[in-house]
């Protein structure tokens, strides 16, 4: 585990302005902005408080919305009046690589131990091998049935989205860099992403990258 603390920093933070960007683009396309917007730089502070938020905060909830199978984090989860979890068993990609890269974090900052932030990654990265990909993305809405990862099929189509598809690519490639001498896991890596063609989502019209498709449900 060779990564330094900055790289970590710096997924973080690529991860919440990635993704207020994603926010800023989609409200742009639907009513275009007549002033460019500005996005300030992120300061030492401000990361630091990223990466504190997600080392006691966001990780201890996520923590709570795992799904005890798959060890992925469920979308929703609500307590009833004992005090028990229950919700939908679903799951995006970015609720998985969010996942990672808290338990990374958790790590880093002493929250968590090493040999449970191994297991969990594994438990994942396992699940996510049988999970039916286009292109070798992966699709938009996951379900979990038996203790398995499937695609939600609407219309007998599967909708599969760049950016949830992206953050989850995002966060394979750091948890390899992090896990570089650790073999099953960089193997595991490997086959997750060795397929993913962002390419084939390209806008030959334009060159920019689509934010999805809908494929016939194959599997």
């Amino acid at each position: 585990m060779n990564v330094t603390k900055k790289v970590v920093s710096n997924a973080l933070v690529s991860f919440t302005k990635g993704m207020r960007f994603a926010r800023i683009e989609i409200n742009r396309m639907a009513r275009p902005a007549t002033k460019p917007t500005v996005t300030k730089a992120v300061t030492q502070s401000e990361k630091q408080k990223v990466i504190d938020n997600f080392a006691r905060t966001t990780f201890s909830v996520i923590e709570r919305m795992r799904d005890e199978t798959t060890g992925v984090p469920l979308d929703t989860k609500k307590a009833d009046g004992l005090g028990t979890l229950f919700g939908k068993s679903r799951t995006r990609p970015t609720n998985i690589a969010l996942g990672w890269i808290s338990t990374i974090v958790a790590l880093e900052k002493g929250e968590l131990n090493s040999q449970d932030a191994r297991a969990h990654i594994v438990k994942t990265l396992k699940a996510l091998t049988k999970l039916p990909t286009y292109k070798g993305l992966f699709p938009e809405d996951i379900l979990i049935r038996d203790g398995v990862l499937k695609p939600e099929v609407k219309d007998l189509r599967v909708r599969f989205s760049t950016l949830d598809s992206g953050w989850a690519t995002y966060a394979l490639k750091l948890i390899g860099k992090y896990y570089s001498n650790d073999t099953e896991i960089t193997d595991l890596v490997n086959r997750l992403t060795k397929k993913a063609n962002y390419r084939a989502f390209i806008d030959p019209a334009t060159g920019l990258l689509i934010n999805g498709n809908k494929e016939s449900n194959r599997h």
